[in-house]
């Protein structure tokens, strides 16, 4: 996406009329500072509030929330037991999954703890100069050939 090409005239059109705060008197500095703060505070509050909305209505049971399951034999099993809405949730993004939802299939997936881990072995063995020195006065020490030195398995040291 390209970006849009911002006129220099235009930002210094809306920025003319801003004083900065080094040049406002302490009164000033202190009500914008305070209106600052209590909209911080507001924001803060309100997410407060959502969190612990959620987190009370997760914890809600009933039998008649499995309403908004469309799969019948999810709905059923559902039914039968005494369900939050979390779990509620869960079913609903399985349903989700098995019409065709490849986001609520992989959120399944990964929950179950068969989320797929790029495992990229590598055996690299590569020896600079340096190694080559060292390996070769090492195996003079130990009366060995190089080769041999490489090979060592020497996990039972």
């Amino acid at each position: 996406m390209k970006k849009p090409k911002v006129n220099p005239k235009s930002i210094e059109a809306g920025t003319k009329n801003l004083i900065p705060l080094s040049k406002r008197s302490p009164e000033e500095k202190a009500a914008i500072i305070e209106k600052s703060h209590a909209s911080r505070r507001a924001n803060t509050e309100k997410r407060k509030n959502a969190e612990l909305i959620a987190r009370e209505l997760l914890k809600l049971q009933g039998q008649d929330l499995t309403s908004c399951i469309d799969n019948t034999a999810l709905k059923e099993k559902a039914a039968a037991l005494d369900l939050s809405i979390y779990d509620v949730l869960t079913l609903k993004m399985i349903d989700q999954g098995l019409k065709g939802s490849v986001k609520a299939y992989e959120t399944i997936r990964d929950s179950a703890g068969d989320k797929p881990v790029n495992k990229s072995e590598q055996n690299i063995n590569v020896i600079n100069e340096s190694d080559s020195v060292l390996l070769k006065r090492i195996a003079g020490r130990l009366g060995l050939s190089t080769d041999e030195i490489i090979d060592a398995d020497f996990t039972d040291l």
